[in-house]
C-alpha cells in the first residue's frame, strides 16, 4: 500500500484491498501519517463514484491541518466527487501541488 515517502510525503496506493477494508487503512498507517503530506493513488480503481463513500471516509482520515491531502485519479473515473477533494490526474502533478501549497503556506497565505 505504500509506494514511497519522499521529501515528507507519504504516497498510498489505493486498490481493492483497502476499499473493502477502509479502517485498517487509518488503523495502520494513521500514527505514521501524521507529520507527512499525503497523496492517494487512486489509479487502480475504476469508477469511483460508487465508491465515494469509502474514498470520502479514507479521505478524511488523513486530511489535517497545515498539510495537504491529493488524490490521483483521471477524470474518466469521477463525475460527481466533491469539489472540495484535491484530485489531479498524475502522481507528479501531486507532488507539484504539494510543493505549491507548501510555498503558500510557507507564505502566509
Amino acid at each position: 500500500m505504500i509506494s514511497n515517502i519522499e521529501n515528507n510525503i507519504l504516497v498510498l496506493y489505493i486498490g481493492l484491498d483497502q476499499i473493502n477494508n477502509p479502517k485498517s487503512i487509518s488503523a495502520s498507517l494513521g500514527k505514521e501519517a501524521v507529520n507527512y503530506d499525503v497523496i492517494l493513488d487512486f489509479l487502480v480503481l475504476g469508477n469511483l463514484n460508487k465508491n465515494q463513500k469509502i474514498l470520502g471516509s479514507i479521505y478524511d482520515s488523513f486530511k489535517k491541518e497545515n498539510y495537504s491531502t491529493v488524490l490521483v485519479a483521471l477524470p474518466e473515473q469521477y463525475a460527481d466527487l466533491p469539489e472540495s477533494w484535491v484530485l489531479v490526474p498524475t502522481i507528479e502533478e501531486a507532488f507539484d501541488f504539494i510543493e505549491f501549497e507548501r510555498i503558500q503556506r510557507d507564505l502566509g497565505f
